[in-house]
């Protein structure tokens, strides 16, 4: 069923039952019980508190995206205090940042059209989704040896005794055999295809379903084959045919849940959500590490340490600059008006630099714009020369007016700028 309604809330909201909420569209929808029950489904079949149910009522947490119900979207959006409640601003945020992190191709235009159409956010995954699978077939789909069995009036291949007394007993001229076959007809291309059927159907008289179409051409019919959730398990990602994972994962989600044969209950619902939290540290992550063909022996990673027995230390960012290391902890919350962190916090970058030898720690945070990094000295009779740290408030525009929204390109390198570190 194609959603034709929309609603939009923000992360850490809440969603009432017989309330009406207003998108950005201006149009009016009503959240009901049956929306909340797939929602306490949800929750309940992946044993995760992607929200909080209640009586009457659904709040959301951290995790950011979009759910799918029978003909209702919801859109889980991010969002900085003071900053804006436009709803299409913080959706162009969010696909900025997917884009980034996650490596959906998707381009400038693609965003666009979501800006100027009625156009869900489900629609951009399935593009990017299609996007990879033509990809795929621009490269060429790789090609494996399979068994098959036939029943045939030529003898070619092992001939089947038992099989051929069976099914020949009349036919005197065929023969059941079995042989090697170099083909494309395997379980990559079977859960592929699987996945661009499901999209073309619940799509009908769309772009979508042209596109899915005109791609199903390219793969060989998989008649009277039925997918479980073995067949998705057993699949295996190697050296040979690596450039197929993003296409395959994006798939595993569109099967799980909206596949006839694997769904169970009787409400359809695709869910693709992110933790903002694992967003935001992907994001800076990679802002950072676009900085290392500016910068000589800079190396930007993650380097968990063991500290006892299994326990581990795993800090967000590790920087190395020659002989100097620096901490970066990312945390997607905002400052409270005295913009003093929690103790918690304070020790854990403390703790983190000690073992590390690093002499500055910074814990980055969004805002709506970037200021200066404030470093103060940890207080101690022990170290010398003082263990320092700093708040990052950083954002991730740089610009913003009514018509254009500009992402800061550069962000990697005001981070290292602010830290201490200067390019040679």
């Amino acid at each position: 069923m194609r959603a034709t309604k929309l609603i939009q809330v923000f992360e850490h909201e809440t969603l009432r039952v017989g309330a009406s909420y207003i998108n950005m569209n201006d149009d009016a929808v009503v959240f009901t019980r049956a929306h909340l029950n797939a929602l306490r489904d949800f929750n309940t079949r992946y044993e995760s508190s992607f929200f909080k149910i209640q009586e009457k009522s659904v709040k959301f947490s951290s995790y950011v995206g979009v759910v799918q119900i029978e003909d209702v979207i919801i859109e889980i959006l991010p969002k900085i205090d003071k900053v804006s409640d436009d709803k299409r601003l913080w959706r162009d945020v969010l696909i900025h940042i997917l884009k980034i992190t996650e490596d959906f191709k998707i381009r400038q235009t693609d965003t666009a059209s979501v800006r100027a159409q009625r156009v869900h956010l489900l629609d951009i995954f399935f593009e990017a989704y299609i996007k990879e699978v033509r990809t795929l077939v621009r490269k060429g789909l790789i090609k494996k040896y399979i068994s098959a069995a036939s029943n045939k009036n030529v003898l070619k291949g092992r001939l089947q005794f038992e099989k051929h007394c069976t099914k020949n007993l009349i036919h005197k001229t065929r023969f059941f055999t079995t042989q090697h076959q170099y083909t494309t007809a395997h379980a990559l291309h079977f859960i592929l295809a699987k996945a661009l059927q499901i999209i073309a159907s619940k799509n009908k008289g769309t772009e979508l379903y042209k596109n899915c179409q005109k791609l199903l051409l390219h793969f060989p019919e998989f008649k009277h084959k039925t997918l479980t959730k073995k067949d998705l398990e057993s699949v295996k990602i190697t050296r040979k045919n690596a450039y197929y994972e993003k296409a395959i994962q994006l798939a595993k989600v569109i099967i799980l849940n909206l596949g006839p044969d694997i769904v169970d209950g009787k409400q359809e619902m695709i869910a693709l959500l992110f933790d903002m939290n694992a967003l935001w540290e992907k994001y800076v992550l990679k802002a950072l590490k676009r900085e290392k063909y500016q910068h000589k022996d800079l190396e930007v990673e993650k380097n968990p340490k063991c500290i006892w027995k299994t326990n581990t230390l795993k800090p967000d960012i590790v920087i190395y600059k020659g002989e100097d290391t620096y901490i970066l902890d990312t945390k997607w919350k905002i400052l409270k008006n005295t913009k003093t962190p929690g103790s918690e916090d304070i020790r854990q970058i403390y703790t983190y630099c000690k073992f590390w030898n690093s002499k500055r720690g910074v814990l980055i945070y969004p805002s709506h714009q970037t200021v200066k990094f404030d470093f103060h000295n940890y207080e101690n009779d022990y170290d010398e020369p003082k263990v320092q740290a700093a708040i990052g408030e950083i954002s991730v525009f740089k610009n913003s007016t009514k018509d254009k929204l500009l992402f800061d390109t550069n962000l990697g390198a005001e981070i290292l700028k602010q830290i201490g570190v200067e390019k040679i």
